[in-house]
């Protein structure tokens, strides 16, 4: 118990700059209660690694409390976030889809599949991760930018 606090701590400080290590350290022990605190620093931290981490931390226990966090780095650019970073955000979404998806916003769903159609400078897509997501999702997905692209299938 002393050790998991140690990596909350880590989390919510980054002290050291481990607080991406912390975060897969925590999901490995299936530390939900550690969520908020992975959530404060995907927010907060400006090092794509550290986000990287975190998010694959969140692939291990998918939660409906990460999807405004995933919502927001799916509107972002393609430009100024690294691809990476939206490739993960599909995919959990998808995982928390199969699980509940009237959990999902219009906001999120809109999110998600204009993320589908993004593109960075090296020709990088997420058709594959978001379309998978759009997949799990199913029917529901036809309420969200899915049908407004012309599509319900």
């Amino acid at each position: 118990e002393d050790a998991k606090e140690a990596y909350i701590n880590e989390l919510e400080t980054n002290s050291s700059k481990l607080g991406g290590k912390a975060a897969t350290v925590l999901s490995d022990m299936g530390a939900k209660d550690a969520l908020p605190s992975m959530l404060k620093l995907l927010e907060t931290s400006a090092d794509p690694d550290t986000q990287v981490s975190v998010l694959q931390a969140f692939e291990t226990m998918p939660d409906i409390s990460m999807l405004p966090a995933l919502t927001t780095i799916l509107q972002k650019d393609t430009d100024n976030t690294q691809i990476r970073l939206l490739s993960y955000s599909c995919d959990i979404v998808g995982d928390i889809a199969l699980e509940r998806p009237s959990a999902l916003s219009d906001e999120t769903l809109d999110a998600l599949v204009v993320s589908a159609f993004k593109v960075n400078a090296v020709g990088q897509n997420l058709w594959w991760e978001c379309g998978r997501a759009i997949r799990k999702l199913g029917a529901p997905a036809s309420r969200g930018g899915w049908s407004r692209c012309g599509s319900t299938s």
